[in-house]
């Protein structure tokens, strides 16, 4: 099934959907939950495009968007980078509130068949839609060395030489092409206490490498940024801090007027301040949404509004 909960959605609603906003971007559509919610919130003038890279999310959401607000939706499959080329396909220049909600999808994760999870087995995928690399890819071509610095960087793993070289020598055997097979090489190799947090990392690390999650995201910011008008709001929910790290460090570079070295005695970086912070610390779940929603217990929540370029 590939309907979930919205997380946040009162929050979301709160800073990001204004009655004088027209165009909205959920640049991570998914079953399409938060953008109902901002459509019905929304002035009836008010248009929303949504992108993802997933084609099933795009057709998921077309039924469910399209009937009940006829030519207010306009869908794509696209990347985070594909974003110039989607405005210009939908006759867009500018934005008044763009959106994130990160991270592989609930569909994603419990879809056996798309490789995501360490608990039940499948092939060993893990791309979310427009990626030519696959999970398996990575596991059986990349240096001992390459998948070390994968699990240490993207997993922040400690056991990640251990591991890289458990699969680098499980992999002279024969292919490891399932997900099992992974998650059995993986508990192996690491203590009995840190099985289970390991798995997550592990396979949050290949799924970041194989769609080249952060990446994209600076792109994705960069572009929205640029793309909002003024008085207009970007928000992103983030699930672990690698995604927070980077919203929060590009929502400072913007809203900073230098970011040079402290150790320069003068600025040379001629950065213009275009962003106002609007949440000065990420907001999160309360605990009834929790106990109602799991997947919403490490969300953070960060927004942001631009402003004219210099102002305080």
């Amino acid at each position: 099934m590939f309907f979930h909960i919205p997380v946040l959605i009162n929050e979301v609603l709160e800073f990001m959907v204004l009655q004088n906003f027209t165009v909205f971007v959920d640049a991570t559509l998914g079953s399409g939950g938060h953008a109902e919610a901002m459509l019905e919130r929304a002035n009836k003038d008010a248009i929303l495009i949504g992108i993802d890279r997933d084609l099933d999310a795009v057709l998921f959401a077309k039924k469910r968007l399209e009937s009940k607000f006829p030519n207010r939706v306009k869908l794509y499959q696209a990347k985070f980078s594909e974003l110039p080329q989607v405005f210009e396909e939908a006759g867009v220049s500018s934005v008044d509130a763009f959106f994130f909600d990160l991270g592989a999808s609930l569909y994603q994760i419990e879809n056996p068949k798309r490789g995501f999870s360490y608990t039940t087995d499948g092939p060993l995928d893990m791309r979310m839609g427009l990626s030519k690399l696959s999970a398996y890819d990575i596991v059986n071509t990349y240096t001992e060395s390459e998948l070390e610095k994968i699990f240490l960087q993207y997993g922040e793993e400690r056991h990640s030489r251990k591991i890289a070289k458990e699969i680098v020598k499980a992999r002279t055997k024969h292919p490891i092409t399932r997900t099992g097979e992974l998650s059995y090489i993986i508990r192996n190799a690491v203590p009995e206490i840190n099985k289970i947090k390991t798995l997550a990392r592990i396979f949050q690390a290949l799924r970041i490498a194989v769609n080249d999650e952060l990446n994209e995201l600076r792109q994705g910011l960069e572009i929205a940024i640029n793309a909002l008008r003024e008085k207009g709001r970007i928000g992103v929910i983030a699930y672990h801090s690698l995604e927070d790290r980077i919203t929060k460090d590009i929502f400072r570079k913007y809203s900073s007027t230098c970011i040079c070295p402290p150790s320069l005695p003068v600025c040379t970086c001629n950065a213009k301040r275009v962003l106002k912070i609007l949440t000065k610390h990420p907001l999160k779940p309360k605990d009834e949404e929790i106990a109602s929603n799991r997947r919403a217990r490490s969300a953070r929540f960060r927004v942001a509004e631009r402003i004219k370029e210099g102002s305080r």
